[in-house]
């Protein structure tokens, strides 16, 4: 028999903040206006857990209705349940999307303390659900995640108006330090995919920001594929961001990297690895390494574009 501690996933000695997090959590991709992407099945599904969660969160809320609750389920309570949270470490992710007529957003948390979201401007429709880490992999020190699109060519200009692609970094694991590279491929036949990857910095940097506070937000044009009009197969940009100056991948007094071996942390390197043989197009020093500033951050972006 499942108890309404089964329902949010929680112990019997949960604390008041243990159910209500537990509750928001499950509401984040189970409350019915999360759920609009899925399919019909899916969706019923959803709903029935949100009631259920929903039912077991007002309950174990009240603490006279919980201390009832659990006078009268104590007797066929499996001893397990009585473990405290602690002990009971479940790998989990969230990624929820959601839209409006101006973006389309996926949000996504997990147990290793990441927390963000990417949201692409209405000129792009996503082609298929997003590629989600395995739930086992160890995402601490970096994760991505891959969506497929297409240009909307019935977004209009209002609706499009602002930045490509906004990712706000929330939260991330240890409250550290955080590095951004965005990849986008489109093909010759008009499929695109984006590859946003977040890694947290290297231990000798230290972190300055709250882990509580919004700790990054990036707004950027991720196509650049202008800057290469002529390709036979694909088109790629990828941009990096860096929370300090990347020395390791610029060239010789700054300038920018014309050949391979391509540094490492470099965008080149990134798009070899990932696409194989490419074309660079030839960029200035300043385009491409750019230092920004957005808000009381400062930000260095490395660009690279290339076609096959």
């Amino acid at each position: 028999m499942r108890t309404h501690y089964d329902v949010l996933r929680v112990a019997v000695t949960a604390s008041d903040a243990d159910i209500k997090l537990a509750y928001r959590k499950l509401a984040l991709t189970h409350h019915p206006d999360r759920t609009l992407h899925l399919t019909d099945a899916e969706r019923a599904d959803r709903e029935k857990t949100f009631k259920l969660a929903t039912n077991a969160n007002e309950i174990l809320s009240d603490p006279l209705r919980r201390a009832a609750y659990d006078r009268a389920t104590r007797a066929t309570r499996p001893a397990a349940q009585t473990r405290p949270t602690g002990q009971a470490h479940i790998p989990w992710f969230y990624a929820p999307v959601s839209s409006d007529a101006s973006t389309t957003t996926l949000n996504y948390a997990s147990h290793c303390g990441w927390s963000f979201s990417v949201s692409l401007s209405a000129k792009y429709a996503f082609a298929r659900r997003p590629v989600l880490p395995l739930l086992q992999a160890d995402t601490r020190a970096e994760i991505s995640v891959e969506i497929h699109l297409s240009r909307d060519r019935t977004a209009s200009l209002s609706d499009t108006f602002g930045r490509d692609c906004t990712v706000n970094v929330i939260h991330t694991p240890g409250g550290r330090q955080t590095a951004l590279s965005s990849m986008l491929v489109e093909l010759r036949n008009g499929e695109m995919a984006l590859r946003i990857s977040l890694a947290t910095a290297m231990e000798e940097v230290p972190s300055v920001l709250s882990p509580l506070a919004c700790m990054y937000t990036w707004a950027f044009d991720m196509d650049m594929g202008f800057l290469a009009p002529f390709y036979s197969t694909a088109r790629v940009t990828c941009l990096m961001f860096w929370p300090y100056f990347p020395a390791q991948a610029v060239g010789e007094g700054g300038g920018v990297p014309e050949q391979e071996p391509w540094p490492v942390g470099s965008p080149m390197a990134a798009v070899k690895m990932a696409c194989g043989d490419v074309r660079f197009e030839k960029l200035s020093k300043k385009f491409y390494c750019a230092e920004q500033t957005w808000g009381t951050k400062k930000f260095w972006r490395l660009a690279a574009v290339g076609s096959a």
